[in-house]
Order: structure tokens, then sequence, then C-alpha cells
């Protein structure tokens, strides 16, 4: 895919630059260094090293960040298409308009026109081979001039263009026309498709002509902007951790030259003015905090691409499903598809934009089983069972809707009773429908939300009114609809209606038609909760090691040995026996630790922030919605803005100091007074238990 290795190339060249970043950041010092010299034990005016800029090498490292730089801008402003080439002249634009685009010219026709060949006698409302041979001329100079230019094809050649020109156009009748490249060879053009169809009325389009449709986007940034937040700053806390592991942490800053060192102890203290280090075992706890990170930047990937609604088709239904199951939402189990064979497209939404008709997939569906037993909510399968009873979630009338007097607007009898449903033992056809809207919507839902599927998202219609394996009668759904039109169904209420279709709200774990395998991820909240941990234990490890650094500074256990040294070649040294004639400034490894640190902690807010707003805007949503909201927009937008924020981020700021007090304070008192001040068994007295009345005797 274009788009795919336009993003990876990107990528690569965002690496890049962050190395060539990192090289100059690391060589790059204007501390000098001042040498102490001790002469007979007078001290002489002190000797400063100073660093200069090397500045070819620096402008060569500055060239190419800005060589990559540009390289990105241009992938990034470039736009790729999925292209259809039409080898020769379009004589007429608007008859080619009608026979292969839908209406307004953006989207090809689903079921292109009939050829030359499949086509019957030319009568009205046909195409015929002419009108096929009016709209197409050969490319300009391939043949010989007649009239205007050029000389129509033969039918044979006409018909071998016309039939790949429609295999190309209905690959592709979900694409959107973007963009039409046309023109002779030095003035080639291309102009935008609405452009183009108003200058093809001024004349035609001489070729080849090449059609640019824009395909879907495989990935768009989820709606929560605090979860892309949190997912960049995981991924530069991770960054900067690692680079805190693996930077030195201090510099020679002073060195003092004491009187009486040979020529090799003087010569080994001058290769050590620009020594820099770690000492161990300063650096571990980043390292660790930069696997955490890694480990919740997966982690966030892979939940957001289980709960998103471009790969789960959510939409309309995940919110009004949210609405009513809060807390089912937030912890039910995660479902993943590992493989399939189905490669249909199933967001109604793509189809009702192209003005497409709806697709028909195999599918399982509701249905209920007569004679179950009705206090339990769990199907009881027997093999002996042969009919099977297709159900129907538009329930109609304002009576299935009751409202309580607390405002929670849920109908009891018809959520228990949609609780005996139970998944069809086999698929038949169905056809992709839009959800319901409003109340409807709400009703459909009721009863349907299971811990062993997934949520269900993928409304479908089907004319099945019940199964029965000793029926020979054909399954697919035109054939349903033919002789199943006039039968009447009977809603879950009880209620009869002469409905041609039965809709139903089912799971994605329903549609067959080939091979499919899911496993169950486990709860939600487990995923978002073990997301937020890490980067937060990341933070506490980061927080220990710079703790721990600044004690051993403080203390005088810096640099020692030459095992601490990392950017030279040092044989022999030991600062600590000798007097520390070597002082260490702080260096770039400690400002990335803090940074690390930082950065992994307000990641932890914005995922909790984030778990919270996609509950929040759901109703804010609702509050909007409702007729008796009077708002003005900008009463809204501080609202919003101060709801979901402010107050959200105060609430994860307390969390968190919570928590740490917890683990810090609360949980080692706990557990320590419950193993130390255990309360001792003293037994009972004889007095204490009750008169013994009967004794039984082997």
């Amino acid at each position: 895919n274009p788009k795919f290795m336009r993003r990876m190339s990107q990528l690569c060249n965002l690496v890049a630059l962050a190395q060539i970043g990192v090289l100059i950041g690391t060589t790059y010092t204007r501390y000098p260094v001042r040498l102490h010299c001790d002469m007979h034990g007078k001290e002489s005016e002190p000797l400063t090293l100073q660093y200069s800029l090397d500045k070819w090498r620096a402008g060569l490292y500055v060239l190419a960040m800005g060589i990559l730089g540009i390289v990105v801008g241009l992938q990034w402003i470039a736009k790729y298409s999925k292209q259809v080439h039409v080898e020769g002249n379009i004589r007429n634009v608007t008859e080619f308009k009608e026979h292969f685009f839908a209406e307004g010219g953006e989207y090809a026709k689903h079921m292109q026109p009939p050829t030359m060949k499949e086509e019957p006698p030319t009568s009205a409302g046909r195409w015929s081979s002419s009108s096929f041979s009016r709209i197409f001329n050969a490319p300009a100079g391939e043949s010989p001039e007649s009239g205007d230019g050029c000389q129509p094809d033969t039918d044979a050649a006409t018909e071998e263009r016309i039939q790949g020109l429609q295999k190309d156009l209905q690959a592709l009748h979900l694409c959107k026309l973007r963009r039409v490249t046309h023109g002779k060879p030095g003035q080639r053009k291309t102009e935008t498709a609405r452009l183009a169809w108003e200058n093809g009325k001024k004349g035609p389009w001489e070729g080849p002509v090449i059609l640019h449709f824009r395909g879907h986007d495989l990935l768009k940034l989820p709606e929560n902007t605090h979860r892309t937040c949190a997912w960049f700053l995981t991924v530069v806390g991770a960054t900067s951790l690692y680079s805190a592991s693996q930077l030195c942490w201090e510099c020679a800053d002073t060195i003092h030259v004491r009187d009486g060192l040979t020529d090799v102890e003087l010569q080994q203290v001058v290769k050590l003015a620009g020594a820099c280090g770690r000492q161990a075992p300063i650096g571990t706890g980043s390292f660790v905090g930069f696997f955490m990170m890694v480990a919740s930047t997966v982690l966030q990937l892979l939940l957001f691409c289980l709960t998103d609604d471009q790969f789960n088709h959510g939409g309309l239904v995940r919110k009004a499903i949210t609405r009513e199951y809060p807390k089912e939402v937030s912890k039910r189990q995660l479902w993943a598809r590992l493989f399939t064979h189905n490669s249909t497209i199933l967001n109604y939404e793509v189809y009702h934009t192209a003005d497409a008709p709806m697709p028909k997939i195999w599918c399982h569906v509701w249905v209920k089983i007569p004679g179950q037993d009705k206090t339990s909510e769990k199907a009881v399968r027997h093999e002996d069972e042969a009919v099977e009873i297709v159900q129907d979630c538009d329930v109609h009338g304002r009576d299935a809707f009751i409202v309580s007097q607390e405002g929670c607007r849920i109908n009891k009898v018809l959520e228990a009773e949609r609780r005996r449903w139970v998944k069809s033992r086999l698929p038949t056809e169905v056809q992709l429908r839009a959800p319901p809207l409003g109340g409807k919507l709400r009703r459909s839902i009721l009863g349907l939300v299971r811990a062993e599927y997934g949520l269900p998202v993928l409304c479908v219609e089907t004319p099945l009114r019940q199964f029965n394996p000793l029926s020979k009668a054909k399954q697919d759904f035109d054939s349903l609809v033919q002789s199943q039109t006039t039968i009447c169904s009977t809603d879950c209420l009880g209620s009869t209606a002469n409905s041609p279709m039965n809709t139903q709200l089912v799971p994605m774990q329903f549609v067959a038609g080939g091979a499919n395998a899911w496993v169950n991820c486990g709860s939600k909240v487990i995923w978002e909760k073990l997301a937020g941990a890490l980067p937060c234990g990341a933070f506490l490890l980061g927080s220990a090691e710079l703790l721990c650094h600044f004690m051993l500074k403080r203390s005088g256990h810096t640099i020692t040995t030459c095992d601490d040294i990392l950017n030279t070649d040092c044989f022999f040294f030991n600062n600590k026996e000798e007097g520390q004639p070597i002082m260490f400034r702080h260096a770039l490894g400690l400002w990335a630790s803090c940074c690390g640190c930082a950065i992994s902690l307000l990641a932890s807010l914005c995922l909790r922030v984030a778990n919270q707003v996609d509950v929040s805007s759901v109703e804010d949503e609702e509050d909007d919605e409702s007729p008796s909201s009077t708002k003005e927009p900008c009463e809204k937008c501080f609202r919003q803005c101060f709801k979901n924020c402010t107050c959200m981020y105060i609430e994860a700021v307390c969390f968190h100091v919570n928590m740490l007090m917890r683990l810090l304070l609360w949980w080692p008192y706990k557990y320590a007074c419950a193993i130390c001040c255990s309360p001792v068994d003293q037994g009972t007295r004889d007095e204490d238990k009750g008169p013994i009345t009967d004794i039984e005797l082997p």
C-alpha cells in the first residue's frame, strides 16, 4: 500500500532526525574544564581548557537534518491515489459520466452497464454499441485523422477497452473520485473532479486519461485527543528514559593536580579532562522504565485497535450502548479477530456515502427456542431441537419504553425477554443496513450486551422467520424475500405485525462466510489499568534513581574507578583513594532522566483522563441532543473545557497522590500490623460451651 509505505518512510526519516539530534546534543558542550595545579604546597592560577565548535562538521549535521526535514515535508503533502488509466480520448464526457458514474460524478456505479456482447438489441433504455463508440476514441497519433482528428476504434477494440474499464471501476465503486489528469503530451493538466466534469461539457478529454480515486484511510487518530497525547507522551518518555540509561550522568569539571605525580599519572589525569560516565547502578532504573513505557505503548495500540470504531464499526450503536450500559461497556470483555477470509466492508456509512447498495453477507442471528426455560438467561441446547424462531429488535410503540420515577429508562420486561435470545446454530444470508435512530435504537439494544460476545454494533435485516433444518428451500436472501414477503412475524412483546424484514443488532462474532478465529483478550478495565500503571511505575523507578544519584553525589560517592568512565580510555584511576582530585558536574543523562520521569507521569495522567472522557463525552452528547438543552455555544465550550480538562486532570492528580500514599504508607502499615499484631487464639472455656445432652456411642 503506497500510503502505508509513505508513513513508514516518514517514521524512518524522523528516527534519523532524532539520531542526528542526539549526536549533536551529546558532543556539543560549552562547559570548560579547569585544572588546579598544586606546586610545592601552593596553588597556582587554574588552567582552563576550552572546547571549540567544529563549524564544518556542525554544518554538515545541520544540512543533513534540513534535507531529511524537507523529505518528511514532501512526503506529508504528497497525495497518493488509486488510479484508473483510460488509454484513449473521451469525446463525450457527459455521456461517459452518465454511463459509468453515479449522480454527482464522485462515485462509480456499483452495477456497470452491460457490454455490447451482453446487451439485447437496441431499444429504449438500453445501451447500444454506437453509444459506447461515441464515448471513446483512439489516442492521438495512433489512428489516422478523420474529421475531428480522431477515428473511432473498431467494435472489438472498444469492447476490450470497456471490459477493462468496467472491471477497474467496479473494484473502486466505494472510492471517491478526486482528480482527473488529461491533455496532450506537454499540455497535460490535473483538475479536481468537479472542475473536470464542468470542463468536459465544453470539450473532450484527450487521452490517456487518468482517474484518481481516493481510497479509505487505513488508520485515523482517535477522536479522544487525550488518548493521542498519552500515546505521544509515552513514546517520548520511552525515548528519554532509554537515552538516560545510555548517556553519561556526570562529566569532569575541575581537576586538582597534586605535586609529585609521575609522567604516567600526569598523562592519565590530563586524559580524564573530558571524562564522563555514571556510577553503577545508575541507569538501571531508567532502562527498566524504558521497557515499561514500551509495554504501555504496545498496550495502548492494542487497546485502540480493539475498541476504536474504525476497527469495530461502532459509531452510533456503540454510543447508545455506552449510554444504556456504562458499567458493562467499561468492564466488558475485549475480543480480537486473528484472521478472517471475509473481506466485505461492514461499515454501512461507506455504502451510504457512495450511494451503493448494501452488501449481503452470511451471518448468524438472534433466535429463541420454543420451550426454553423462561427463568434462565442462558439457552439450554439439545440436539433434538429443530425449530429456532428468528427475533426482531425493531420494537414499535411507546409502551415498550418504561420511564421510572428516577428517570432511568429501562424496559425490564423487554430486557428480560431478550436475555433468552441465543445465537442461531446455522447462518443465513442477511443484508447490512443503517441502524435506527433515537429512542428506537435504545430499545433495540436492550438485553443484547453479553459477556460471551462483543458489542452488538452490526445492524442487519433478514426476511427469515424461523430455522427449519428439514426444509429444502434456498436460504439465500433473495429467495427468502420472494417466499416470505407475506408471512406475519410475532415480535418479542407478543403483538403481531406484518413486517417484511426482521431487524437485528448482532456482534461481529456472528458474521460467517469463511474461516474466522476470535480470541478473548480479557477485561477492558484490566487493559486500561495496566496501560496506566506502567508509566506510573516508570515514574517511580526514575524518581528513585534520581534520589539515589543525588544521595550518592552528596555523600561523595561519585565516579570513582575506570569502570564508571564511558567516553575515554582509562587504565588506572581511583578517585576516592586519591582524595577525589577530580570534581564532576551533572551531564545530559541526568536531565534526560528528569524529562523521562516528568513525561511518564504526564502520560499516566492523560491515560486516566482519556478513560473518563470516553464515557463523559457520550453523556455530553446526550445532554446536547436533548430538546431541553438551551446552552449557548460559548457556555457549552467553557463547560466542556472546564469539565474535561481542568476537573479531570485535578482528579487524576489526586488519584495518583492517593495511590502513592497507599503504596508507600498505608499498605505497608496495614500488612505489618496484620503480621505483628495478629490476635492470639485463647481457645474457649468449658463453661462457655453448651451442656452435653446427647452422647453417641459407637
